[in-house]
């Protein structure tokens, strides 16, 4: 249970803003690996549909740093284990940790990306 001062909205807000980049990342190696592998002998549809995908992760991104900032949420660290994600934010004065098992961040990143692919609205959290 999240203390009386975050919600969970707020929370849902941080995992997305530690996910997004990481899908970006992912399409970009992606992108390039499809580029420059020669085994795709029309590359541009491909590249195209990422391309796409990745302007509108850019999109979200932009989105959801605004939103941290409406919300008085500062994420001041975002560091990588070997199993997790781990960030650190402030949230309206209040300290709190908040970490992803890399087995989620793959299945949850795959869904988005899958989502972002096929040009769906990407749900964002409610109000």
């Amino acid at each position: 249970m999240y203390p009386p001062f975050v919600h969970s909205t707020d929370h849902a807000v941080v995992k997305r803003y530690v996910m997004l980049p990481l899908i970006l990342t992912a399409f970009e190696r992606d992108k390039g690996i499809i580029e420059g592998s020669g085994a795709f002998k029309t590359p541009g549809p491909y590249v195209a549909m990422i391309e796409a995908a990745m302007r509108r992760v850019g999109a979200d991104i932009r989105d959801v740093k605004r939103e941290l900032r409406e919300r008085g949420i500062k994420v001041h660290t975002i560091d990588k284990t070997d199993t997790r994600i781990e960030s650190k934010f402030v949230c309206r004065g209040y300290t709190g940790k908040f970490s992803l098992l890399d087995a989620y961040m793959a299945a949850e990143g795959g869904e988005l990306m899958r989502a972002y692919l096929r040009g769906e609205n990407v749900e964002r959290p409610p109000e």
